[in-house]
């Protein structure tokens, strides 16, 4: 019957609701009715009640797994079924009637305690306190309207009826519910068949020769194979075995069989009652240890399964993600991915075990160690920086650190988690946008935007400390005629030799720039003496006047330059007039040569003479 009534229950959905109801209806209706009865004629001999009352048990699991929906159909159920029930076991129709109503209240009060709207579970150890709960309360709720009954229509024993109809009532509750209940729960028996048929065999044997052949008291020894069960079987297993076991139990002692017959040492009544206490007992051992099994099985199922995920992540991830426990300013390296371990280098042997700092660049780490401890000690939520390896080449990661769950009781046994996102592409691009932006792309030196700068706080620097710079503006010679003659391949060929005879003739504090074209500028910081800018130019003009090799032949370019030495005040827009008036000055007086700016004449290779008024719209380069 209860098979029949898991299948229903589990094919609802299937079918129509209409379907589902009559089938459900019908069911609960010749379930009630043939476990009333059964029930009444069962009843030890000598007892005013029944050993166990299954059918309430029956309509509470019912109410409870069908949810509030379909619950009315089953409490209708419950009334027809017991009505009928309790009219053929004998009893008066008056009895009959509110007894039945009275089962309606009880399912009606245990079911509203054992949940609350939505269909129950039995899964956990917590829900066999709200059913010891539920029960109590409803099989009292009925042992109290029964016992009045009895007593003001019948002049029965109120004490007696309460005392007898409460536990047999809760009983079947206790026994029932939980096998209704773990039809909706999947079971472990389909996958071992074999041990299955042992045990339940075993389970055959124990019992029809504790209560079927001997009298000795053994009522323990089943316990023992139903245990068994409770810990390799599953929850559904058990439960089933419990009901079949206390109903052969009840059959046995009513047959006369067992320790728990009617007999010369055992009275209807005490044996209604030893079976109550036999089958509540049960419950109460073999039930906790069932679902205690279970609830442990899910939870490694659990933590495997999210171990499993955690490894597929960890170790599949495309960032490095590496695991560290942190000890004694040490970042010990636990666990480390491929990604990670390519990232810095090496073999995975050779990471793990290591201080991931001394992994980093050295002026990275005492950084990286200080935010790790911060993280660790809850003074920050995490740590998201860019750091630089210790390898060649340099490679740079973005580093994003945060605290894993502790993994032992241990507080101070805390894991790190650190994912790494290789950024070197990136830093790179940036550096050279950067460099293409203050640069000059052919020549690599300074452009007009770093030249600007770099003049602006040389000055800046020298109204501070009253050194005057000075500032070089050269132009080559005749530079066209390369162009013309070689091309513009080669008149590149000489840009860069030019660019790089200047860099080796200035100082490493100068800023050599190229503003376009031919002209170039070198920017001293600090030069005390005329002299001293001169001296500069002269060095420059003898080095760039050196032939160049251009494909199979040499190249020989001159070079004019204009010196001007920054005095108080200056200004970068004066400063560039100047030196660029003093260097048309030198081109006018033969070109090849240096020529020092003055506020009222230039001077070519020191000796004073009139600048000439060149203007820069007609001056020839």
């Amino acid at each position: 019957m209860l098979g029949e009534l898991g299948s229903l229950l589990r094919r609802g959905r299937g079918r129509s609701a209409r379907t589902v109801d009559v089938g459900l209806l019908v069911a609960a209706v010749l379930g009630t009715h043939l476990l009333s009865v059964g029930a009444v004629l069962l009843a030890p001999e000598g007892s005013v009640v029944a050993s166990w009352w299954p059918a309430a048990g029956l309509g509470t699991g019912l109410a409870a797994v069908v949810g509030p929906d379909r619950r009315r159909i089953v409490l209708f159920a419950v009334l027809l079924g017991s009505i009928t029930g309790n009219l053929e076991g004998g009893r008066a129709a008056d009895i009959a009637v509110l007894f039945a109503v009275w089962n309606v209240v009880e399912v009606a009060v245990t079911v509203r305690l054992l949940t609350d709207g939505p269909p129950a579970r039995f899964s956990e150890i917590v829900d066999i306190r709200r059913l010891a709960v539920a029960v109590v309360a409803g099989s009292s709720t009925l042992g109290v309207l029964t016992a009045l009954t009895v007593a003001l229509l019948h002049d029965g024993d109120l004490l007696l009826t309460l005392t007898a109809v409460t536990p047999s009532h809760a009983a079947a509750q206790l026994l029932v519910v939980p096998a209704v209940l773990s039809l909706r729960t999947a079971s472990r028996a389909s996958r071992r068949t074999a041990e299955t048929a042992l045990q339940v065999g075993l389970l055959a044997a124990v019992t029809v020769l504790v209560f079927g052949v001997g009298t000795l008291p053994l009522a323990f020894v089943p316990l023992t194979v139903v245990v068994w069960g409770a810990v390799r079987l599953g929850l559904r297993t058990v439960t089933l075995q419990l009901l079949g076991l206390v109903v052969a139990v009840t059959l046995l002692s009513a047959a006369g069989h067992g320790p728990f017959a009617v007999g010369a040492a055992m009275t209807g009544h005490l044996s209604t009652l030893v079976i109550q206490v036999f089958a509540v007992s049960y419950v109460m051992v073999v039930l906790p240890l069932a679902l205690a099994v279970r609830q442990r099985e899910e939870t490694a199922a659990r933590l495997s399964a999210s171990e499993a995920m955690f490894r597929g992540g960890f170790t599949g991830s495309m960032l490095g993600m590496l695991m560290l426990r942190p000890r004694d300013g040490v970042l010990r390296v636990v666990r480390a991915n491929p990604v990670a371990t390519a990232m810095l280098g090496g073999s995975e042997a050779d990471l793990l075990g290591s201080d991931l700092a001394a992994q980093l660049a050295p002026a990275e780490r005492a950084a990286f160690v200080a935010a790790v401890e911060d993280v660790v000690a809850g003074t920050s939520d995490g740590w998201r920086h860019e750091v630089a390896s210790s390898g060649t080449p340099v490679r740079w990661f973005e580093a994003a650190v945060s605290v894993l769950p502790a993994p032992s009781t241990d507080p101070g046994d805390v894991l790190v988690s650190v994912q790494l996102v290789d950024v070197t592409a990136r830093r790179d691009a940036q550096e050279q946008l950067s460099r293409l932006a203050l640069h000059d792309p052919l020549t690599g030196l300074a452009n007009r935007v770093l030249l600007a700068d770099r003049l602006a706080q040389v000055l800046a620097t020298a109204r501070r400390s009253g050194l005057a710079p000075a500032l070089l503006f050269l132009d080559l010679d005749d530079f066209k005629q390369v162009n013309d003659v070689d091309g513009h391949a080669a008149g590149d060929i000489v840009l860069r030799t030019v660019a790089d005879r200047l860099l080796a003739g200035a100082r490493a504090s100068d800023t050599v720039a190229r503003l376009g074209g031919d002209e170039f500028v070198v920017l001293c910081p600090e030069t005390p003496h005329p002299a001293d800018g001169l001296a500069l130019a002269e060095r420059l003009v003898a080095s760039v006047s050196r032939p160049i090799t251009v494909g199979t032949r040499d190249v020989v370019v001159r070079l004019s330059v204009g010196v001007v030495l920054g005095a108080p005040g200056a200004d970068a827009d004066g400063l560039l007039r100047d030196a660029d008036t003093a260097m048309y000055t030198a081109k006018a007086q033969g070109k090849g040569r240096a020529v020092v700016f003055t506020a009222g004449s230039a001077t070519a290779d020191g000796a004073t003479s009139p600048p000439p008024v060149i203007p820069a719209a007609s001056a020839a380069r």
